[in-house]
C-alpha cells in the first residue's frame, strides 16, 4: 500500500480522463459498488483485497477551457 502522503495519478484506459487515486483500508461495513469513469462510463477497479479505491476527476481530455 502507498504511504498516506502519496496521491498517485490514474488515467482511464478507455478515454484518458485523469484522476487522483486515493486508497483507503476497508472495514467490515464497507459496501462494494460499481465504480465508473465520470467521462466515458467505463468500469474502474473499486477494490483490491481489503483496500478500496476512491477516484477524483482532475482532467477530462477534450474538455474546452472557459
Amino acid at each position: 500500500m502507498l504511504p498516506k502522503s502519496a496521491t498517485p495519478r490514474f488515467e482511464c484506459p478507455h478515454c484518458g480522463a485523469g484522476y487522483k487515486l486515493v486508497q483507503v483500508e476497508a472495514d467490515s461495513e464497507t459496501i462494494d459498488r460499481q465504480i465508473t469513469c465520470r467521462k466515458c462510463g467505463a468500469p474502474l477497479q473499486g477494490r483490491q483485497g481489503n483496500v478500496v479505491f476512491k477516484y477524483f476527476l482532475v482532467d477530462q481530455p477534450g474538455a474546452q477551457a472557459r
